[in-house]
């Protein structure tokens, strides 16, 4: 959504502070959106479609319209305790957990195949000797 906004603001040859004033919200809010750090409401993002109409094509309108189905469903339902602005950070730990697991997987893959050599006994353990002086 980040891009989208940037993109229909500089199409439109205005700042930040001039969009945001044909928005209703604020300079610092606006910023935010771009950003990627806090989203439009619902009513933001239709007065976003509203201006935007005229200047970005079919597709890019489609997407608006699907962040804004999908914010005015997590207002209401909030999606079983999660509401859809922490669907990004949930998607970034997701990520770090998957490639933990990775790591994990690799670490249990050699600790199997070593104890497997050592009921084999391919694998022997260095015996530890004693010197005494």
């Amino acid at each position: 959504m980040e891009e989208l906004l940037i993109k229909l603001r500089t199409t439109l040859g205005l700042s930040q502070n001039a969009i945001a004033k044909k928005l209703g919200v604020s300079q610092r809010s606006y910023s935010y959106w771009e950003k990627g750090e806090k989203r439009p409401s619902p009513l933001s993002i239709q007065k976003i479609i509203t201006l935007a109409k005229k200047h970005l094509s079919s597709k890019e309108l489609n997407l608006f319209e699907f962040y804004q189905l999908h914010l005015s469903k997590a207002k209401s339902e909030r999606y079983s305790g999660y509401s859809f602005l922490d669907v990004k950070s949930l998607v970034k730990n997701y990520k770090k957990l998957q490639t933990r697991v990775n790591k994990l997987e690799i670490e249990l893959k050699i600790y199997r195949q070593l104890c497997e050599d050592f009921k084999l006994g391919i694998y022997h353990r260095p015996e530890v000797t004693s010197q005494k002086d």
